[in-house]
């Protein structure tokens, strides 16, 4: 169970008490929660713990605050409904409380009370378009709940966005949305009621509480008014109803409704069963007999229908057959032309295929070719390069002899010059030197530029090579794989085709395609072996099965004969056996005082003296009732007051007194109630008043008067009134003539006296009640042996037995004659069996050759289909062999290629080092010419290569260094000349072309030093010898591609629509969709040969079954003219023949079989004529014997069926009905005992539920229940609940509705249980605490206004406990939630407000008062307090309510923390289970 936690209230409220956002806090006050299953969520309490709220509230506000409001609003969630509004009849309360522009919000949250897990509860309302009208309709409400979580809880509810608020759509839309994100949050969204209030049952929220809550507050401070019983019966029916639920009385009601009619129709019931049963002993034999004379007439019918469709059939067959010979050779004609057109394009395909290759194989030649002219072209530059290479040393040797030749002679020239010369020359020779290292330099970066991109292109050339090998590669794995699928189909074949030859199926150097030709041949044979064998054999079926349908006629008539005769002789022995056990009760004979009686002549006189006896009888029990009645009332009283009763006139007066709303006691009541030691004074004071009325108000004493005297009880003895107030006083009254009162009998006041005189009259009543007993059996078996008569007389009369001896003879031979026809027919169709057992017998075997035939057959046709498939494969390996060795052509091509081209970028990236070193050591040496400086950068450099200027310098400078010439000077001079003379006759021996080269290259970077000769020359060498290898490689390649274009023929057919190839991928792609093509046209030429064959062995067996046919039909045409539009036959000619035997036999059997039936037919009809219009059932009102009397006795058998398909039913529900009335009523009367026991039960575990707790001191452990009532012993209350259910069973039960009250008659049965009454005390609260009892019907005249409130929240908890009990939640004691407005008005003081805390909390309620008392004692003892106020908003002239302050149990910890002060104290004992508890 769940209690309340918090309450939020969101744009709701009349404008005198609005509810902006307000939320009630009942949380963190009571104790721990025991199994807390989500600690992290809800552990919001000190250290973690989880507390359930308050176990007390009180909401305090002023009068006229909103209070009533509150409540309303709350109520309007768990009590749904306009007529439910609390506190008023009306039923727009609730509209006044929407605003126009509010979309009004209402939710209270719950808390489990073992788990801790929450649920939020809440209705919305708002006016539609946002404008109040008069018209209820048109405020939309809705009911919601779900289930919190981090995300989404009360207290960020979607409410408001942006401080507007959200519409109810739009709220339902974003709970819905949020649902969908977390599906756990179980939400729900109702808009009826009705569907509300079951939706709250499943949560565990029993809304039937608020109901009795609800007129607990129909006033603030009434609560006590709807807990006044005018008497304790009363109390009882409104607790048992409370807590009782109405499922099981609903059914029981139910139950008594489908079964109350029954129990007055036994007397007809069982004469319309004996004539169902003799009927249907009749009807059954003849509607066999009309179904097997329609089943005869139906043969028959069918039989002729069957022949003729047979030559109908065997007509259409031969038509078909001689259509089809036609239709056959013009599909021949067709086949043969389609054959020589498959053939063309056959061939056509070929052609275009191996041209296709062809022109492939001349495309890969001309791309080697090409490639191996690139390779030639490349190699002849290189040779080139290498020889001018190799002529440098030559050239530069001739060069740097010129130079010094030239240098020396210009110094000896201008020796005379003047000094600085030299100097400007030197400075001349080293700009210029500078300047040509400078375009060295330029142009040395500009060819590593170009080297750079050279080698990307490569880089993507090899790429885009390896690609293409990879490509070939793929289609060398696809094609191998083609073949070696070719070449495993192929050898697997010729596997097979070895095997079939080693196991026998097939012979050595025989051709697959002629053995199975063969086979099939034979497993023909061997089918049409069997197909003879299942003809014969259906032969034989067919002629047992209409032999079977004339025996089960004769066997059927049979049992009509065996049914008759039996029917006669259980009718026979019926009555034999009824007469004979009627005539066996000894009680008949001791009636007419003879030995035994004979029930045709007697049974006049027992029936006479059967009802003296019953007479006589009757009137001796009601004289032992009477007196049993007496002492029952005395003893009655006993058990119920445990005293003696007092007079009836007392009895009575005290009942109009009551009636009229008078408390009074019998004056030996209230003597016994006295103390012992004051009874005698009493008695002896007060004599008439002990034996009189007392009242318990004096001022009552005028109105008894009137009410008694209107009552005219006229008493036959003296009856005083007076009041307990003279009654217990201790003056003597004045009584004249009143000396001496006799002892009364002590019972009468006294309970131990009480208790042995009720021993005494129970022990007379017992003795009495089996005498009574005696004679009620005696009475019924007489009445059962008069009923027993008058049925004996009414179904048995006079000579009936004798006609039924005669029936039952007649019935006897017939049936013999029937029996012996049956037989007949059985021995004819053993013999048919035997003739099918032996073909049955044979037929496995024949199947056996059959099947083993059909298997080879299938065996070596898949062999012959497989082995025609070989030329194709062989087909397929070749083509796959070719196209994976032009593949791997391609693929070596593309590696040779992508290898030469990784060579040629390795050289690259080798020269482009070279280049780099070059450009390094040259800008070195400008760093170590003097002079070199001054060069302009921008000047044209010289012509001369580097190493010339680099002499010229190295002349300047050292002509510089050398200013006068001198001997050794010219001596220097003359050797250089020498030499020059010498290096130009070497450079002679160069070609012209070569010197040129040679000048080129030294002109570029790679000639700028010797080392930078040296590498460029090793790399031209190395480049040589990779293009030779190449070349080689290149032209063997060629070669290959060369022979393999020269091994294709030239085809001559036109290339349409396909073309020749334009490259080598066009060529792959037109060659694979003509081989495609050309597979499709091969197969299709194979499947028109196979086809064009097929057709001739069809044609030839076609015309010899048409000339069959038409033989066939020709010798059965003169049976019968044959049936229009019948489907052709479908078996063969020998089949045709065997069902034409077939056929002449049914016929002639059919018609013996109708005769037979319908005479029998004929027979059945009179008898059952004559047994509907027999004198036993003239007074049986049943339709179908009115049926059977006025219907033609040729036209019964017609009827039989339905008839006997009417009365089966009938029979059984007559049986059923009369067997099991009174067993249905036990199983009623058991149920309804079952119920009254529990709610007796009910009834005493709420005075234990009572108990109340033990802080209550005095009264700790006193029950504040008291109830009390006698017991019945099972069968007496059998009996009465017995007589309970039978006038519920009459209908005087029913309610307005027509219906029966379940519920009313579960009450009525517990009154019955309890037929002394019932006596409910209750404890009068009071501040002694004294275990003072006042029953519950005398509380409002006893009780103060306080107590009453006190004792109607006891009642409450107690009802509220109960019926969580009832829902199965004992072990869980809690029992919801109880609102009261404004109570502590009525009950302030302490003691009552510590027996309503004590009470509710030992029984599970959670209280939750409203008050505008602010009575600090009354509200010190309540853990929570929440004060509420009430502000006007003057420009909206509206008034909001807040929550002004929440006081708690516990000290404040606001404040300073350090120098914090306690300015009040207020100290609060926590209750004692909630101490254990936390």
């Amino acid at each position: 169970m769940y209690e309340l936690s918090r309450v939020r209230l969101h744009s709701v409220g009349p404008k005198g008490a609005r509810y902006q956002d307000v939320a009630l806090d009942l949380r963190h006050v009571g104790p721990p929660v025991p199994a807390p299953v989500q600690r992290a969520l809800f552990a919001t309490g000190p250290a973690g713990v989880l507390r359930r709220p308050s176990p007390a509230s009180v909401l305090f506000a002023e009068n006229g605050n909103g209070k009533s409001v509150l409540i309303k609003l709350i109520f309007s969630v768990m009590l749904p409904g306009r007529r439910q509004i609390v506190g008023t009849t009306s039923t727009r309360a609730l509209d006044d409380f929407v605003l126009a522009d509010d979309v009004a919000h209402v939710i209270l949250e719950w808390q489990h009370t073992r788990t801790g897990q929450r649920v939020i509860t809440g209705k919305t309302s708002a006016w539609r378009g946002h404008v109040v009208s008069s018209d209820p309709n048109k405020l939309l409400e809705g009911w919601w709940s779900l289930r919190p979580t981090d995300q989404l809880d009360l207290d960020n509810l979607p409410l408001t966005q942006q401080g507007r608020q959200v519409e109810l759509s739009g709220f339902k839309d974003r709970l819905t949305e949020a649902h969908r994100q977390e599906p756990h949050l179980q939400f729900e969204w109702l808009t009826s009621p009705g569907a509300w209030t079951e939706h709250l049952g499943t949560l565990d929220l029993d809304s039937k509480l608020f109901g009795y809550q609800r007129r607990m507050n129909a006033g603030e401070g009434e609560a006590a008014d709807a807990f006044s019983f005018k008497s304790d019966e009363a109390f009882v029916d409104w607790l048992l109803r409370a807590v009782t639920d109405e499922e099981e009385p609903r059914l029981l009601a139910e139950l008594i409704d489908g079964y109350a009619g029954q129990l007055a129709d036994r007397a007809s019931m069982v004469a319309e069963r004996d004539f169902v049963d003799g009927a249907l002993g009749l009807l059954g034999p003849l509607a066999a007999a009309a179904k097997e004379a329609d089943a005869a007439a139906e043969v028959s019918a069918d039989v002729a229908r069957e022949a003729a469709q047979f030559i109908g059939a065997i007509k259409a067959r031969w038509a078909e057959e001689t259509g089809r010979f036609g239709v056959l050779g013009v599909r021949r004609d067709t086949a043969a032309e389609q054959a020589e057109v498959t053939a063309q394009q056959n061939r056509r395909m070929n052609r275009i295929v191996l041209e296709l290759r062809r022109d492939r194989a001349r495309i890969e030649w001309q791309l080697a070719e090409a490639s191996l002219k690139e390779l030639t072209d490349r190699l002849t530059a290189q040779q080139a390069d290498l020889a001018a290479w190799k002529a440098t040393d030559t050239l530069l040797a001739f060069q740097r002899a010129q130079g010094a030749a030239k240098a020396i002679g210009d110094l000896v020239a201008a020796k005379e010059a003047e000094a600085a010369g030299p100097m400007r020359a030197r400075d001349a020779a080293a700009r210029r030197l500078v300047q040509g290292l400078l375009a060295l330099i330029d142009r040395a970066e500009a060819e590593v530029e170009r080297l750079t991109a050279r080698a990307r292109v490569l880089d993507q050339e090899i790429a885009e090579l390896a690609e293409e090998e990879n490509a070939q590669r793929e289609a060398i794995g696809q094609e191998k794989g083609r073949a070696q699928a070719a070449r495993e189909k192929i050898s697997s074949a010729r596997d097979e085709v070895a095997r079939a030859v080693a196991s026998g199926l097939l012979g050595e150097g025989r051709a697959p395609t002629e053995a199975a030709e063969e086979a099939e041949a034979t497993a023909g044979e061997a089918e049409t072996a069997v197909s003879a064998a299942e003809t014969e054999h259906g032969r034989l079926g067919d002629q047992r099965r209409l032999l079977d349908s004339a025996a089960r006629a004769a066997e059927r008539k049979a049992e009509g004969r065996r049914a008759d005769l039996a029917g006669k002789t259980r009718v026979l022995e019926a009555a034999v056996t009824a007469t004979t056990a009627l005539a066996a009760e000894e009680r008949l004979a001791a009636v007419l005082g003879v030995a035994s009686i004979t029930l045709e002549d007697d049974h006049p006189s027992l029936l006479t003296r059967l009802g003296e006896i019953i007479a006589e009888n009757g009137e001796e029990l009601v004289a032992r009732q009477l007196a049993d009645a007496a002492d029952r009332r005395v003893l009655d009283a006993l058990q119920t007051g445990e005293l003696f009763p007092p007079r009836s006139e007392i009895t009575t007066a005290l009942q109009a007194l009551d009636e009229a709303g008078i408390r009074a006691y019998a004056g030996w009541d209230y003597l016994a109630k006295v103390p012992e030691d004051r009874r005698e004074h009493l008695m002896a004071a007060h004599p008439q008043l002990v034996d009189g009325v007392v009242l318990n108000n004096p001022q009552h004493l005028d109105r008894a008067e009137e009410v008694l005297a209107a009552a005219r009880l006229l008493p036959r003895s003296i009856v005083v009134v007076g009041t307990t107030e003279t009654l217990g006083g201790t003056a003597r009254a004045e009584a004249s003539g009143t000396e001496y009162v006799v002892p009364p009998n002590p019972a009468m006041y006294d309970v131990d006296l009480a208790a042995a005189e009720r021993q005494r009259l129970l022990e007379t009543t017992r003795e009495r009640r089996t005498q009574i007993d005696t004679l009620t059996a005696q009475i019924q078996h007489d009445q059962a042996l008069v009923r027993r008569l008058q049925d004996w007389e009414r179904s048995w009369p006079p000579g009936t037995i004798e006609q039924l001896t005669t029936e039952r003879d007649v019935a006897q031979d017939e049936l013999e004659k029937a029996e012996n026809q049956a037989a007949d027919l059985l021995a004819r169709i053993a013999r048919i069996n035997k003739a099918e057992e032996a073909i049955t017998t044979s037929l496995p075997d024949l199947r056996a050759v059959a099947k083993k035939a059909r298997n080879r057959s299938s065996e070596l046709a898949a062999l012959a289909q497989l082995t025609a498939q070989e030329p194709a494969w062989s087909h397929a390996l070749k083509e796959a062999q070719e196209a994976a060795a032009a593949a791997q052509l391609a693929a070596d091509d593309a590696r040779n290629r992508a290898e030469a081209r990784r060579e040629d970028k390795s050289e690259l990236h080798r020269e482009i080092d070279d280049q780099k070193r070059t450009i390094a050591t040259t800008r070195e040496e400008i760093g170590r010419i003097p002079g070199g400086g001054s060069a302009d950068r921008t000047a044209t450099p010289p012509n001369d290569s580097v190493e010339t200027l680099r002499a010229t310098y190295q002349a300047a400078k050292e002509a510089y260094e050398q200013v006068e010439v001198g001997a050794d000077l010219r001596a220097e001079l003359a050797a250089k000349l020498n030499a020059e003379a010498q290096a130009r006759a070497g450079l002679e021996k160069v070609p012209e072309i070569v010197r040129v080269r040679a000048t080129e290259l030294l002109s570029g970077p790679d000639g700028a030093d010797a080392a930078s000769r040296s590498a460029a020359t090793a790399r031209t060498e190395r480049a040589v010898e990779s293009l030779t290898s190449q070349a080689g490689a290149a032209r063997g390649q060629a070669g290959r591609r060369q022979e393999a274009y020269e091994a294709f023929q030239a085809q001559e057919v036109s290339m349409e629509p396909y073309g020749h190839p334009r490259d080598l991928a066009h060529a792959d792609e037109l060659l694979g969709v003509a081989s495609s093509d050309y597979e499709r046209a091969r197969q299709a030429d194979d499947e028109a040969q196979r086809h064009l064959g097929d057709l001739d062995k069809t044609i030839e067996a076609t015309k010899k079954t048409a000339a069959d046919f038409e033989s066939l039909y020709d010798s059965v045409s003169a049976l019968t003219a044959a049936s229009d539009d019948e489907p052709p036959f479908t078996g063969d000619v020998t089949a045709a023949r065997d069902r034409r035997a077939r056929i002449r036999t049914s016929v002639s059997e059919a018609e013996d079989m109708l005769a037979n039936a319908q005479g029998e037919v004929r027979r059945l009809s009179s008898s059952l004529g004559q047994y509907a219009v027999g004198q036993a059932f003239e007074k049986v009102d049943s339709p179908v014997r009115q049926q059977m009397i006025a219907v033609d006795r040729d036209r019964l058998a017609e009827h039989a069926a339905d008839w006997e398909h009417a009365l089966k039913p009938r029979l059984r529900s007559l049986t059923d009905d009369l067997a099991h009335i009174d067993r249905h009523r036990t199983e009623i009367v058991v149920r309804l005992r079952g119920m009254v026991e529990i709610a007796l039960k009910t009834l005493r575990t709420a005075e234990k539920v009572s108990a109340l707790p033990e802080a209550l001191g005095d009264w700790a452990g006193l029950r504040f229940l008291h109830i009390r009532f006698t017991e019945l012993e099972p069968p007496v209350l059998d009996a009465r609940l017995g007589e309970v259910v039978d006038e519920a069973a009459t209908g005087t039960a029913k309610t307005t509705g027509g219906k029966r009250d379940g519920l009313s008659l579960l009450l009525k049965g517990v009154r019955a249980a309890m037929p002394k009454g019932v006596r409910v005390d209750i404890l009068k609260p009071d501040a002694a605490l004294r275990a003072e009892r006042v029953r519950v019907s005398s509380v409002a005249e006893i009780f103060s206004g306080g107590q009453l409130l006190t004792a109607a929240i006891i009642l409450y908890c107690t009802m509220a406990a109960l019926r969580s009990n009832e829902r199965g939640q004992l072990r869980r004691p809690h029992a919801g939630v109880l609102f009261l407005d404004n109570p502590i008005g009525r009950a302030s003081a302490g003691y009552l407000l510590d027996l309503q805390l004590g009470v509710a909390d030992a029984l599970g309620v959670q209280l939750i008062y409203t008050t505008g008392l602010f009575d600090i004692n009354a509200l010190s003892l309540f853990p929570l307090i929440v004060r509420l106020r009430n502000d006007r908003d003057l420009r909206s002239g509206m008034a909001y309510l807040t929550v002004e302050d929440e006081i708690r149990s516990g000290l404040p910890t606001d404040g300073d923390p350090e120098h914090g002060q306690i300015t009040a104290a207020r100290f609060f004992r926590r209750p004692a289970n909630i101490e254990e508890a936390g």
